[in-house]
């Protein structure tokens, strides 16, 4: 299943691991680190467990960050 998203059965998007929800999903993580990093002083870990743990968090970044962490 090499053409498919690690976290889901659909098709990856172009040279990453996820299918373009879980992608975006990933991306929009990654870019968000970096304010949530100036505002609260916090590292990747912690980050990602609180995002996993808000219920806000939509389904696709809450699959992603379960599985960074």
């Amino acid at each position: 299943m090499e053409n498919r998203c690690k976290l889901c059965h659909r098709k990856k998007r172009e040279n990453s691991e996820y299918c373009p929800y879980h992608g975006k999903a990933f991306d929009n993580l990654r870019e968000a680190f970096e304010r949530w990093k100036r505002a609260f002083d916090i590292d990747w870990d912690d980050y990602l467990r609180q995002i996993a743990e808000n219920t806000e968090t939509g389904e696709w970044a809450r699959d992603v960050a379960e599985s960074l962490m």
